[in-house]
């Protein structure tokens, strides 16, 4: 009797371990099996799924999956691994309990490095990563210790596809369009958290501002509501959550959104960065900070852990952002759910991987802290 070669195929889209049975049984008509071979077929496949289940279950039982986060309290990264966490653990087979951690040193990639280095290899950690800390090795940074292509990246709850970040003035400030702030007689103060957008801000789109660093998140929140600050840049989604009566109250004037390359639907008037920007090379440099954008909030399991646990969490992420507990408890936190796989993750790295050295050099420019303020 011929074998069938997809009894030994497992199928990548299936359950952890679970046997492409379907395959299997297309490939036992095509070499003759009869209805009773096949019936044994389902049954032994049936129970050779269970055994991979059940080996999985007994692994993650009674254990606690560890979720490290380059995010601060009480932030948009630390409030997504958070509402994740509390979701995640009822689709890994087990069910074992998860804790999150915080590890926001050194613009996040203090995180990035424990989970490459000092991470349990078992698939009981995993990292949740700041973008700009990924992106530190791509730049040169002499403390990134990691390299990206060698995480496995299990997914992000939010892409920035329906969301974005955005920049902003009081709204009693006389700018009413970004033309308008190039055309300022004096810098308008802005305050910012290390981000390179700012700075692009300024010396690609060409907006006359003052940058003072040093802010944490919420403390540049209270220094622009005191008025020490006239312009903040932040996610849409992080605004409308903590601060909903800045929106509500007028008391907010939208700039310039970058994200996916799209308006979106809360600021259809708003110009993109990309449609800012004044030439063909502003315009990719533009397009390199917004990959970073898409990222979205990145988890990733270290490297070294088996393929098989990857693969259960990988499954489990997909799994959670998908169940409507997730998706009501993400509502209710005011935060974008637009997820993007492991392996679309995993793809995106690559890129970000590719991109041209003079690009990356103009980047690290204006990402220096050595950069004029």
């Amino acid at each position: 009797m011929k074998t069938p070669w997809s009894l030994t195929t497992r199928h990548k889209s299936a359950h952890p371990g679970a046997i492409n049975i379907l395959a299997a049984l297309r490939a036992g008509r095509a070499v003759g099996w009869t209805r009773a071979a096949m019936f044994f077929l389902v049954a032994a496949l049936q129970t050779l799924a269970s055994s991979d289940r059940s080996f999985a279950a007994d692994f993650y039982e009674g254990k606690t999956l560890k979720i490290v986060t380059g995010g601060s309290i009480g932030g948009g990264y630390d409030a997504q691994t958070r509402v994740l966490a509390g979701v995640l653990g009822r689709h890994i087979p087990g069910n074992p309990s998860v804790v999150v951690q915080n590890m926001p040193a050194g613009s996040g990639i203090a995180s990035v490095n424990h989970t490459y280095a000092r991470a349990a290899k078992d698939g009981t950690e995993i990292g949740q990563f700041n973008r700009d800390g990924m992106l530190a090795k791509l730049l040169g940074h002499q403390q990134a210790l990691f390299n990206l292509e060698e995480f496995n990246w299990l997914g992000s709850p939010a892409s920035y596809s329906e969301s974005a970040w955005v920049v902003m003035i009081r709204s009693e400030m006389p700018y009413r369009t970004l033309d308008d702030l190039r055309k300022a007689e004096k810098p308008v103060v802005f305050g910012n958290v290390r981000s390179v957008l700012i700075p692009v801000l300024r010396d690609v789109l060409g907006a006359n501002v003052k940058i003072i660093e040093g802010y944490e998140g919420r403390q540049m929140h209270l220094a622009f509501e005191r008025g020490e600050i006239d312009g903040i840049g932040a996610g849409y989604d992080t605004i409308a959550r903590d601060r909903p009566d800045w929106i509500r109250d007028g008391k907010l004037r939208f700039l310039v959104q970058y994200g996916s390359g799209a308006r979106i639907a809360e600021l259809p008037d708003v110009p993109t960065a990309s449609e800012a920007a004044r030439t063909a090379a502003d315009k990719e440099l533009v397009e390199f900070c917004e990959l970073s954008l898409t990222l979205g909030f990145p988890f990733a399991a270290p490297p070294g852990v088996p393929p098989d646990r990857v693969e259960i969490l990988r499954r489990a992420f997909d799994a959670t952002v998908r169940d409507p507990d997730y998706i009501a408890a993400v509502k209710r936190a005011n935060l974008e759910s637009t997820p993007r796989s492991g392996e679309a993750l995993a793809a995106a790295v690559q890129k970000a991987a590719r991109t041209p050295p003079p690009l990356i050099e103009r980047y690290k420019q204006l990402a220096s802290e050595d950069r004029p303020k």
